[in-house]
């Protein structure tokens, strides 16, 4: 993961090959790719394929993924036939509005008798000065109007006019600006704020000492400022601590948004001068204490509704790239037909006339060739919005190593190679390790398709022991070194596997009450050897073998199976010495009677295979003899750590060289037993390479 993060520093954009065996955790790696940085686009590679198909689920996966990352919704395209649709559509309407308008009319009643007493006495006591007040503004704006209509007002016309120009140019966006948003924050959202104090701190308050401090105030200035000077840089001192304290941590300092949180409190400074100016001003301070409570009440819904109003703000309009995205959606997964028609009648007296037109538009599918000019564009855009945002898109496409042959996955490469290369765009494309070998030899002996399509690649290689046990200690409590050590050389250190037996082994020691590594050890090499070789069966019944041969082979691996059924823990370990004598004898089986016999007779790609099986069981074999023995613990402290060969590291190195070849995996088994002086594996006795034996406890 390090090293991904490294490349994407490093990178503007590019394609990079992420190669390793299967299970060695390639997918996990490229989930983690999903975070805040990243915008993570996945998909995974069919195991059979169209370049046009794919590419279009790409396109899909696109749109909707950038979609869902801005909050907006992609058009779930529906079954239903257009008319219920329809009315679909309209019965939600129609009950939505009916909702809003039956919840609207109540809360309008209930304000409205909550404030009528107040309304209705301000109605009595202020509407005649009101009105003449209104009447005189009226008169005044008459005067200058017509004044402004017979010319004698020049400047004035002018201002007029270019007030309107204003109003006509830039009314629909002043409403919604950021400036209009400062002023209903700043400026309208305390004012409402304060219709509200005001009420129920007079209500509450005692205008005593509310008239005791007013005095002193103009009784002695100097002293009130000094007061409220101290008090006032004491709050500051304490707002400047919180807020460097709330920026996260005060070692990262960023001023900034320091800055930003300091100007969140102008409001409540507002509020303050507000409040402040209603209480030392005595005409104010006395209207104040004289409301009764249906005033009081109707300033307080008349609060309450200016700070609702500052809170309004307009929805942000769907971004270019987000209605681009849904046509891209509508082009890609529907086929759109359109149709148009007109007619037309006249008639007079016995003369008539009449037309009809109709056409029909069918959208036609969408070319590859289009298709992918749309996705480059498409990606182009998104990653250079990205970018804006000091932020990345990133494409995975996994499973690639599931198609198939080298020569398969290469093809598959080859067919979308066109995507690749977006300016601005990292693509990561999990490989198996031939595609991966492959962009490494680099142009050895000649070039091919991966060098050419890679900019990069990263090697996931298998856990060593210590990550082994890393893993392990996350996941189980008391897992043991010996029990780590067993996984680790069954699973050749691919994390999948190695989970996979931990589980396992976890399961025996709940379910059978064993502590011991002995029996666990013994009975899960021979059940995973018993599996092999049933593999191997299925793979040479395949080839056709000689009857003669045939005969040899299967019945000596179903004898050797048989041997290795499952019992109980305690009978695999009782029976151990004879399953060990058989797995030796499928080990060393070029050296029997029947060995010589069939390396003449069998088919070179068969002989393969029996190889592969007795480098495996000469593994197993092994793995019995280390871990399944009593004097284990003792064996494994005696044992000097100072020499590669005698590092239990190495069996997983033993498993991992048997997936390349079984020949090159031999020689180091052989020098692992011998670092540990373990027995040479004897020689069948009999013509056979394995045969029936009893095995009772």
């Amino acid at each position: 993961m390090a090293e991904i993060k490294q490349k994407l520093d490093a990178l503007i954009d590019g394609t990079i090959a992420v190669c390793g065996p299967r299970g060695s955790g390639k997918t996990t790696l490229l989930e983690a790719l999903n975070d805040d940085t990243n915008l993570r686009i996945a998909v995974q590679a069919p195991s059979s394929y169209a370049p046009l198909e794919f590419l279009t689920s790409l396109f899909v996966n696109v749109c909707e993924t950038y979609m869902a990352s801005h909050g907006a919704r992609f058009p779930e395209f529906r079954r239903l036939s257009p008319l219920r649709a329809a009315l679909r559509r309209l019965s939600l309407t129609v009950r939505d509005g009916a909702m809003r308008f039956l919840g609207g009319l109540l809360a309008l009643g209930l304000v409205t008798v909550g404030v009528f007493a107040a309304a209705d006495g301000f109605v009595d006591a202020h509407v005649g000065s009101f009105a003449h007040r209104v009447g005189a503004w009226l008169n005044t704006v008459r005067g200058l109007l017509l004044a402004v209509l017979d010319g004698n007002r020049p400047w004035v016309a002018l201002a007029i006019t270019v007030l309107g120009y204003c109003i006509w140019e830039y009314a629909r966006f002043w409403r919604f600006t950021d400036f209009t948003f400062l002023l209903r924050w700043s400026v309208l959202r305390p004012l409402g704020q304060c219709f509200v104090a005001v009420p129920l701190v007079t209500l509450w308050s005692p205008r005593a000492v509310v008239n005791w401090f007013v005095g002193w105030w103009q009784a002695e200035p100097l002293a009130a400022w000094l007061a409220v000077g101290l008090v006032g840089s004491f709050v500051c001192v304490l707002l400047v601590g919180t807020l460097v304290y709330a920026t996260e941590e005060w070692r990262h300092w960023d001023l900034q948004v320091f800055l930003d949180k300091l100007f969140g409190f102008v409001p409540g400074l507002v509020l303050a001068c507000a409040l402040g100016w209603v209480f030392l001003d005595d005409r104010m301070r006395h209207a104040a204490y004289g409301w009764d409570v249906p005033q009081r009440v109707a300033l307080l819904v008349l609060g309450a509704l200016v700070v609702r109003v500052s809170w309004l703000r307009r929805q942000p309009r769907e971004a270019a790239l987000v209605t681009q995205c849904r046509d891209h959606l509508y082009r890609l997964q529907t086929v759109q037909s359109v149709s148009y028609g007109t007619s037309g009648s006249s008639a007079a007296g016995v003369l008539g006339l009449g037309s009809n037109y109709g056409t029909s538009l069918t959208a036609s599918p969408i070319t590859l060739p289009e298709l992918v000019q749309q996705l480059r564009y498409t990606l182009a855009d998104i990653a250079k919005e990205r970018r804006a945002d000091e932020k990345r898109l990133v494409v995975t496409i996994d499973e690639i190593d599931r198609l198939g042959t080298t020569a398969t996955a290469l093809e598959f490469l080859g067919e979308i190679k066109v995507i690749l290369g977006v300016p601005g765009v990292h693509f990561f494309i999990s490989v198996s390790e031939d595609v991966g070998a492959s962009f490494v030899r680099r142009g050895l002996p000649s070039r091919d398709l991966a060098d050419s399509t890679f900019d990069d690649v990263i090697h996931v290689r298998p856990c060593t022991l210590q990550e082994s046990s890393a893993i392990l200690e996350q996941r189980v409590e008391g897992f043991h070194q010996p029990f780590v050590a067993l996984v680790h050389a069954l699973a050749g250190g691919v994390p999948r596997d190695l989970l996979r037996y931990a589980r396992e082994i976890v399961a025996l020691r709940v379910n059978q009450k064993i502590t011991r590594i002995q029996p666990l050890a013994a009975w899960l090499i021979t059940r995973e050897l018993r599996e092999t070789l049933n593999g191997f069966r299925s793979l040479l019944r395949e080839m056709g073998l000689p009857d003669r041969s045939s005969e040899i082979i299967f019945g000596a691996l179903r004898c050797l199976t048989g041997t290795l059924e499952s019992g109980s823990l305690c009978e695999n370990l009782c029976r151990l010495p004879q399953v060990k004598q058989q797995i030796g004898g499928l080990t060393r089986w070029k050296d029997s009677a029947s060995g010589s016999h069939l390396r003449t007779e069998l088919p070179a790609t068969a002989l393969q295979r029996l190889d592969e099986a007795a480098s495996y069981a000469y593994f197993c074999l092994t793995l019995l003899d280390v871990f399944a023995e009593p004097d284990f613990d003792q064996h494994c402290d005696a044992v000097p750590g100072n020499q590669p060969d005698r590092h239990l590291e190495r069996l997983a190195m033993v498993r991992e060289e048997l997936s390349f070849s079984p020949y090159s995996a031999r020689p180091l088994i052989t020098a692992f037993r011998a670092a540990w002086g373990l027995p040479e594996v004897p020689v069948p006795d009999g013509g056979q390479i394995a045969t029936t034996v009893d095995m009772t406890c």
